[in-house]
C-alpha cells in the first residue's frame, strides 16, 4: 500500500490550538498531501540547557509521524483487531475538511473506531 501522504499545519499566533479551522497549511505540506497534522506551534526542551525552551513556529513533516502514530496507537488500544490499512482508511475517513486541507481529527478516529468496534461486538453481525 502506498504510504500516506502528511503534510504539516502551522498554527497563528493567539489561535485556538483545538479549533481545526484555527490551523493553516505549513511549509512542509504539498497538494498532494492526503492527510495534514498540526506541527507548528510547539514549546521545546532546548539542547541549551535543563531549563531552556525552543519554540518552534513551524515544525515539519517529522513531527507528522510521531503524531499519527500515537493516534494509531489509540486507535490499537479500542480495536485491537484493527489492521493498519484500516487504521489509514479511518484517518482519511475521518479528517475534517477546512481551508487548510483535510485535517485529522482525532475525535472522530476514536468515535469511528469505537463504532467499528460495537458493530463488530453485536451478535448476528
Amino acid at each position: 500500500q502506498e504510504p500516506l501522504r502528511a503534510g504539516s499545519l502551522v498554527l497563528p499566533p493567539g489561535a485556538d490550538p483545538d479549533d481545526p479551522e484555527a490551523w493553516r497549511r505549513g511549509r512542509y505540506s504539498s497538494d498532494g498531501d492526503v492527510l495534514r497534522v498540526p506541527a507548528g506551534g510547539r514549546t521545546l526542551a532546548s539542547h541549551r540547557g535543563a531549563d531552556v525552551l525552543w519554540y518552534d513556529p513551524a515544525g515539519g513533516r517529522s513531527w507528522t509521524a510521531p503524531y499519527l502514530a500515537g493516534l494509531a496507537a489509540l486507535a490499537f488500544q479500542v480495536d485491537p483487531d484493527l489492521t493498519p490499512v484500516a487504521v489509514r482508511a479511518l484517518l482519511v475517513a475521518t479528517a475534517r475538511h477546512t481551508d487548510a486541507g483535510p485535517v485529522v481529527d482525532p475525535q472522530a478516529l476514536l468515535a469511528a473506531v469505537r463504532n467499528r468496534r460495537a458493530e463488530a461486538d453485536t451478535p448476528g453481525r
